[in-house]
């Protein structure tokens, strides 16, 4: 009778850094997005919130948009439009973490 060997612990065990590595970028992002969008979301609420008159129209047709714009949009944005247009070379995990937050 022929065995077969569908999982290999000597195969997981070493891909294990690389996963381990992969976790530990995963959470600076997640971590980097949290805290971008606390910041961001409290500068844009407190103004809504006291109705200044110039700033809460702008800032809710700013909400507006963001949540009417797909995710994929944003980040391919963030990714590709914002380097060309800023000459600013971003990391790998900067547009994550902006379109995150």
């Amino acid at each position: 009778m022929i065995a077969l060997q569908i999982f290999s612990w000597e195969a997981a065990r070493s891909m294990l850094p690389d996963l381990l590595a992969g976790l530990r970028v995963t959470v600076e992002v997640t971590v980097a997005a949290f805290l971008l969008s606390l910041v961001l979301g409290l500068i844009i609420a407190i103004p809504r919130t006291l109705k200044v008159p110039v700033l809460a129209p702008l800032l809710s047709f700013v909400v507006l948009f963001l949540r009417g714009t797909p995710l994929l949009v944003q980040a391919y944005f963030a990714f590709m439009v914002l380097p060309l247009v800023s000459g600013v070379t971003l990391s790998r995990s900067s547009p994550g973490s902006w379109c995150s937050g």
